[in-house]
């Protein structure tokens, strides 16, 4: 069952997946307000890099510590995964590959 915390649900996968990897709440809600935020393969994802925290410190907010927090929220707004990794890119959508039919 989904848990909701300051309205967002976290999935069973997110909150088992959060302990694993340390990541705690406060984590989750700082990319969510202050990571930049990317659309890919049909989800959300918030992610905190150099200049989001750069822009954070200018309001007087350190979230220096979440620096690669990547959070995937789906189209229902709900808390997939949640991860740290440094590296930000995210990946952009191949083409399909198309090929013939053997018959």
């Amino acid at each position: 069952m989904p848990t909701t915390l300051e309205g967002i649900t976290l999935s069973q996968h997110a909150r088992t997946r959060m302990a694993q990897r340390g990541l705690r709440v406060a984590a989750i809600l700082a990319a969510i307000d202050y990571g930049r935020e990317v659309r890919s393969r049909g989800a959300w994802i918030h992610v905190i890099g150099r200049k989001d925290i750069a822009r954070a410190r200018a309001l007087g907010i350190d979230i220096s510590r979440y620096e690669g927090v990547h959070v995937l929220r789906g189209e229902d707004g709900q808390i997939i995964t949640a991860y740290k990794n440094k590296n930000l890119a995210v990946r952009k959508r191949r083409r399909a590959r198309h090929y013939p039919h053997s018959h």
